[in-house]
């Protein structure tokens, strides 16, 4: 059976998108500061899916939400992660659209996308749904009031 980790390593070779992979510790803090960071709601206390805790939040299930994320202004570094009972890794891109790139040739999974501040968090659902948090949601508010 596949894992995130597995597709995201055999698609970034494939690809020639360099990428890092996060120590396990450096993992866990880097999440705790993201959750640290961004509100948790109490409407969903007993979830197990971060998307559903975060508050000020937007979201959209278009058909075409993942290619939203192309339009996103932010230029730096990214970090990536996965629900904790999927897998516990974390990578890191150079740049959103390196990540986007990759992505898009893997299977399926819910996946956490946030800056070098954790000023954002962004989650692409297994659903297809974008949930957007922080200023990502200003600007996915903004964005489809234009479409």
């Amino acid at each position: 059976m596949w894992t995130p980790k597995e597709e995201i390593i055999t698609h970034s070779k494939k690809l020639n998108i360099l990428y890092k992979t996060l120590s396990e510790a450096d993992g866990q803090k880097l999440k705790n500061e993201v959750i640290s960071r961004h509100q948790l709601s109490s409407s969903h206390p007993n979830s197990r899916f971060l998307f559903e805790k975060l508050n000020d939040c937007s979201s959209t299930n278009r058909e075409d939400s993942i290619s939203l994320l192309k339009t996103y202004p932010y230029q730096e570094e990214v970090f990536v992660f996965f629900e904790e009972t999927k897998d516990k890794t974390v990578f890191s891109f150079r740049h959103l659209k390196d990540f986007l790139s990759v992505y898009r040739d893997c299977a399926i999974f819910t996946v956490y996308i946030t800056g070098v501040n954790f000023d954002f968090l962004i989650s692409y659902t297994s659903e297809l749904t974008l949930v957007c948090n922080a200023i990502a949601a200003d600007w996915l508010d903004s964005l489809l009031g234009q479409l």
